[in-house]
């Protein structure tokens, strides 16, 4: 019969290999220590307090620096400097910090993800006739866990989208990643492969 194929990916920062079940379930305690981080910097209460205007004035000090525009690119008037300063510090190698180590998070999310996706399982018909009941509803129990699992990631990725327009306050997000179900049911369909391969060999 053919293998059970659990894909495996690189953990961040090093050349481990870890299956995608213990990735889902690490990544909620992750999101959970980000999102309870802040960026130690001088607060522009505005920009804390409206996470929107708080990403278009980041956007526009980026692009008045790349241009080195003197004057405000959207009404023409002279940049004070001390406004500058004041979103400079506001932005500041903390936060552009915080940012990045997000950004990071979801590129792993998304590889999390996509490996979640590469279980590939045998073909039932190379099971014997009495098993096949078994490995269908295993199979099919899998399934159903790996959606439930699929929307938890998906709810961890939402949060740390909130937590790029909200760097300035820690907070304790709501999020969670139960994978044990999931691990089960990976364990019941082994179970039953193994039982056609012990009925294999005593022939």
């Amino acid at each position: 019969v053919g293998k059970l194929n659990v894909p495996g990916i690189a953990e961040p920062g090093n050349e481990k290999t870890i299956g995608p079940v213990g990735a889902a379930h690490a990544l909620a305690q992750s999101c959970k220590a980000l999102t309870m981080r802040s960026a130690l910097s001088a607060v522009v209460s505005r920009l804390a307090s409206h996470p929107t205007i708080a990403a278009w004035v980041e956007e526009g000090v980026g692009l008045h620096k790349a241009h080195a525009s003197e004057t405000c690119e959207f009404c023409s008037q002279p940049l004070p400097a001390a406004r500058l300063q004041a979103l400079t510090d506001h932005f500041s190698v903390e936060d552009q910090q915080l940012k990045a180590e997000n950004k990071q998070e979801r590129a792993w999310l998304a590889n999390v993800l996509e490996a979640l996706g590469g279980f590939t399982f045998p073909d039932r018909l190379a099971l014997y006739s009495e098993l096949r009941a078994d490995y269908d509803a295993a199979v099919s129990a899998f399934a159903t866990e790996m959606e439930a699992v699929r929307e938890q990631v998906l709810a961890i990725d939402s949060v740390l989208a909130d937590k790029l327009t909200r760097r300035t306050e820690p907070y304790d997000a709501k999020v969670g990643s139960d994978t044990e179900a999931l691990q089960e049911m990976l364990t019941s369909i082994d179970n039953v492969m193994q039982r056609h391969d012990a009925k294999t060999q005593g022939f």
